[in-house]
């Protein structure tokens, strides 16, 4: 007749149920068999969320090129499964059409999920279930590029969505292909930045002289502070980010407010410092800001003491937490 128990029930009143119970089982077995349920993406991945650089984003893409990836679908016809493992893997019948479930990011974007490994795809909740025609198919890289490009309501995919969570979209398909040695990218799309770059271009001044004074007036954009600010999403985002980075101490946040429009300005406090996951921060941020309408700065910087004396961090890796996320009295 017992349902579960309860955590200082006149306190924190933290219940665990059978749901709780099972997880818990599941966190010890991957624990003590943590090094077997790890593949060599997997532990790259891992890599790349605590220190990115350059050459290790090459390497995965590199990498991408001679793996497959695990996709959950809908078969509601049977007989279009070729075979199927125990594990719920099918091979389909040849032109069989593929009914991807897509996840939707805090955007209202619709992503579709791969994964790694079976691993990975078990702990999602979404992987293979046969009793609700559910199950996992081996697809490449260029398989769920084409099943993106081919959706006009899908505007990336995800590896290891509820994870590693990396996130993949045309202009990533483009490095990928660059990267690869094709002589045609698939479905290349000139960037923003290429846009602007060209548009900048054509309304240069044609004399140096010109052009310099442009540089120079736009080098010496004038910009004041504001203190007061409120962006939960903006906020919420990165926190949950850089709760990836064990070295991220506290995030504050103010406004540069230049002449002609408004930066969020994020000041990071890091106990080893350095830009590392600026880049990184950046493209989490880029979610729910354009590019130019957000900065970073390391909290070492001259520029940021009058931002850390004004304004209390909207993240701080020593506040306390329950162990489902924040407590209410």
């Amino acid at each position: 007749e017992t349902v579960g128990f309860i955590i200082n029930p006149y306190d924190e009143n933290v219940i665990f149920g059978v749901r709780q119970l099972e997880r818990y089982q599941e966190v010890l077995y991957e624990e003590e068999n943590k090094a077997a349920l790890e593949t060599p993406l997997t532990r790259l991945l891992d890599q790349l969320r605590q220190m990115p650089t350059i050459d290790l984003e090459n390497k995965i893409y590199r990498m991408f090129q001679n793996i497959r990836f695990l996709m959950p679908i809908q078969v509601p016809n049977q007989s279009t499964i070729a075979d199927l493992t125990g594990d719920g893997v099918v091979s389909l019948v040849d032109n069989t059409p593929i009914n991807v479930m897509p996840l939707e990011n805090e955007n209202g974007e619709q992503i579709f999920p791969v994964f790694t490994d079976l691993y990975q795809a078990r702990r999602s909740g979404i992987g293979a279930n046969p009793s609700e025609n559910r199950y996992l198919i081996e697809i490449n890289f260029e398989g769920v590029e084409s099943l993106v490009n081919n959706n006009p309501n899908v505007a990336a995919f995800a590896i290891n969505p509820f994870d590693h969570n990396i996130v993949l979209s045309a202009p990533q398909f483009v490095h990928y292909h660059e990267l690869k040695g094709d002589a045609m990218p698939i479905n290349r799309q000139t960037t923003i930045e290429e846009e602007a770059d060209d548009a900048l271009v054509q309304q240069l001044p044609t004399t140096p002289e010109q052009e310099a004074a442009v540089i120079s007036a736009l080098a010496d954009d004038p910009y004041h502070f504001e203190y007061q600010v409120d962006n939960k999403k903006l906020e919420k985002t990165l926190s949950k980010q850089m709760k990836y980075y064990p070295s991220i101490t506290r995030a504050y946040m103010a406004k540069k407010v230049y002449s002609d429009h408004d930066a969020y300005f994020i000041v990071i406090e890091k106990e080893r410092d350095g830009k590392s996951v600026m880049n990184e921060l950046k493209d989490v941020a880029t979610r729910v800001l354009k590019d130019e309408d957000i900065e970073f700065a390391s909290h070492n910087e001259e520029e940021v003491q009058e931002v850390l004396s004004s304004v209390p961090p909207f993240y701080d890796q020593n506040e306390k937490r329950g162990l489902f996320g924040r407590r209410k009295g």
